[in-house]
């Protein structure tokens, strides 16, 4: 499909973010519960010398996973349909697999 702005022909992309979401061409989820799996993984990457730190008690580590990790794994993820929200319990599930 061509769409055209002003006499200029838009780009058709297979994916693209918005609002913190990956959209693709299939719609389906699987791709961004990946790159929110990532993103996630990158910022617990980070916070490595801190998991390994035994000057830091375990209650702030949790505290601290919490509150960086969590979130931008699960970012406003939209739970709009019966998919979104399967994609999103996926998602909680790995990355509490994970970390």
């Amino acid at each position: 499909m061509k769409v055209k702005l002003e006499e200029q022909e838009l780009e058709q992309v297979s994916e693209f973010v918005y609002l913190g979401s990956l959209i693709t061409e299939d719609g389906k989820c699987t791709a961004d519960v990946k790159r929110r799996i990532g993103l996630a993984s990158a910022v617990n990457g980070r916070f490595g010398k801190i998991w390994k730190s035994r000057n830091i008690s375990n209650k702030t580590k949790v505290q601290l996973y919490e509150s960086f990790v969590i979130p931008v794994g699960l970012l406003m993820y939209p739970i709009k349909t019966h998919d979104a929200l399967f994609c999103y319990f996926n998602c909680v599930s790995t990355l509490k697999a994970m970390f």
